[in-house]
């Protein structure tokens, strides 16, 4: 039994809605609903305060229609999730493009419900792994037989292999399945420099630049790494 737990506002102009969805919540459980709201105009600033895992939002409803409101979430960076819930199938374009998690449609389904819920309840885990790892400036990386968490600054370097990647660290050499591009856009801004078509390097570790071999030298502990630099890449070390 899945005893993990996400809070939720309802926001519906219908008192009736939103005690029939009230009650389908907990029959389903998983939910703590923390606030019923009735007023569009202020349903973005309760929510602010409120900070809940989901919103799930009507669409058609007086003063402020559910777009506007979900406009207002977004300008008030509520990191909160939103689902749309309306009786109009028109609408289910528009709200995708607008990034909401999911779209239901009155009369609600029950198990179309609950679906939505467990994989909120996923993403909420997803999303607090992600914080912590960032938190220790830790990586989540993908590999055959799983993940694997490795910190950033003990990232050597990274070396293309078909589509997959061998990341060299301080204590080991894994293979990701991730190709190098992901790596290169992840560390685009950060002390990664490509110094080839396939070798992506942490700057921290390198030790030496042997421009007429054409050659970058890295050090960990007693440990060198003798990596070819590609005609075209020269230019970094010039501006290092």
């Amino acid at each position: 039994m899945n005893n993990k737990k996400i809070t939720c506002i309802l926001i519906d102009d219908e008192k009736d809605a939103l005690d029939g969805f009230e009650i389908l919540l907990q029959n389903i459980g998983s939910v703590e609903i923390i606030a019923k709201i009735q007023n569009s105009e202020f349903a973005a600033k309760q929510a602010a305060e409120l900070k809940p895992d989901v919103v799930f939002l009507d669409i058609d409803m007086p003063v402020k229609n559910g777009f506007e409101v979900l406009e207002d979430v977004n300008k008030l960076k509520i990191n909160t999730q939103v689902v749309f819930v309306t009786a109009y199938n028109q609408y289910i374009l528009k709200a995708l493009r607008n990034s909401a998690f999911d779209y239901l449609t009155k009369p609600i389904d029950r198990l179309e419900l609950k679906n939505v819920v467990n994989r909120l309840i996923e993403n909420k885990d997803k999303n607090e792994i992600e914080k912590i790892t960032s938190s220790l400036n830790m990586l989540k990386i993908p590999v055959n037989y799983g993940c694997i968490f490795l910190r950033k600054e003990d990232i050597i370097y990274f070396e293309a292999d078909s589509n997959y990647t061998k990341i060299h660290a301080v204590e080991s050499t894994e293979l990701s399945s991730q190709n190098l591009g992901k790596f290169e856009k992840m560390f685009e801004n950060e002390n990664f420099i490509k110094i080839s078509k396939s070798i992506i390097i942490n700057v921290t570790y390198l030790y030496k630049f042997d421009k007429k071999n054409k050659k970058a030298i890295l050090r960990n502990k007693d440990k060198n790494y003798e990596l070819k630099v590609s005609r075209r890449n020269l230019k970094i070390f010039d501006n290092l």
